[in-house]
């Protein structure tokens, strides 16, 4: 489906009205896989049950548990069901682009492959994380590898074809799987790559910082959301522009990015104290006792005692005091 570009020339679409205007084309929309997922994991793919080990007798721990695992399958794009990924499924549906998912589980797939649940983060203070249970350093491009030549990984080259951008939200914990995915693309298909998020250019090599549209402040007025969705906020706004040029350059793209956003103020940015462990628990367990989901006992911990506490921490948190 085609949708007609708007009258304006300046301003971007009503968010879920994206449009590929017809002088310009979005080959792919890619971004991270999400925690948030449709169904929990069996025991052969949960995180939390890798033993420590050196990376490689992980990577084969793994490898062989996704090979032999025999639980429901979903397709991908049902699977996620984070925020931010439900954002990104409308942005490429729209768009009538392919969306792929960078996966620390799986590697690159196709939104309409069927993958298993499985619970494995690349996300710091989680209790999944694989980071915690490497000894020694981590390789990403050594893990991607490993996760490629896996069952339900899609070629990295398929990010190759087309002739239009190449749209990708990236998150800081997975900026080393993104590269390790793109180490193989040829240049020309790198030139068609814009990369999202806030501070994710530090955290990319030279070629591709080259390809990052800078975030800026005022799209929280545009498209409020969460802070970890915010690369995601950003490719949808992107991908909502009409007075994109059909052969623009990431100075242009990015120059049509700031345009867009003239007319909004970033909104103030409400410093709110964190607490310590303890002190968190406390208050979750008076939500708990007083019937609170973990959604909504966030919520009421963010917006009603104006506590900062990061979505991980505080689920993490959750299930300890609940169970």
């Amino acid at each position: 489906m085609r949708i007609s570009p708007p009258s304006s020339k300046n301003g971007p679409t009503r968010e879920g009205a994206l449009l590929s205007a017809e002088n310009v084309q979005i080959s792919s929309v890619v971004v991270p896989c999400s925690a948030r997922k449709c169904s929990s994991s069996s025991t052969k793919l949960d995180g939390r049950g890798l033993p420590r080990g050196t990376q490689a007798r992980l990577s084969r721990l793994w490898s062989d548990a996704l090979r032999a695992d025999d639980a429901p399958q979903f397709r991908a794009d049902a699977l996620y069901q984070g925020g931010g990924f439900r954002r990104a499924k409308v942005a490429a549906e729209s768009l009538n682009c392919p969306l792929y998912v960078v996966s620390a589980g799986l590697g690159l797939l196709r939104s309409t492959t069927e993958v298993p649940p499985y619970e494995l983060s690349l996300s710091p203070g989680v209790t999944s994380s694989l980071l915690t249970r490497i000894v020694g350093p981590f390789d990403p491009v050594a893990w991607w590898s490993g996760l490629m030549a896996g069952p339900y990984a899609t070629s990295t080259g398929e990010l190759s074809q087309g002739t239009g951008r190449v749209l990708v939200a990236v998150t800081r914990p997975y900026a080393g799987l993104f590269t390790a995915a793109f180490a193989s693309l040829p240049e020309a298909t790198v030139a068609r790559i814009r990369i999202f998020g806030p501070g994710i250019k530090t955290a990319l090599p030279g070629h591709l910082q080259a390809q990052v549209i800078e975030h800026r402040r005022e799209l929280d007025a545009v498209m409020p959301g969460l802070c970890l969705d915010a690369g995601v906020r950003g490719m949808a706004h992107f991908a909502s522009l009409s007075d994109l040029e059909a052969s623009g350059n990431v100075q242009t793209d990015q120059e049509a990015f700031d345009r867009s956003l003239r007319r909004y103020s970033a909104p103030t940015v409400v410093r709110r104290p964190k607490l310590s462990d303890r002190d968190l628990k406390k208050h979750i367990s008076e939500m708990v006792s007083g019937g609170l989901s973990s959604t909504a006992a966030l919520k009421h911990l963010r917006t009603a005692l104006g506590v900062a506490c990061e979505a991980n921490r505080f689920r993490r948190m959750y299930v300890e005091v609940s169970t």
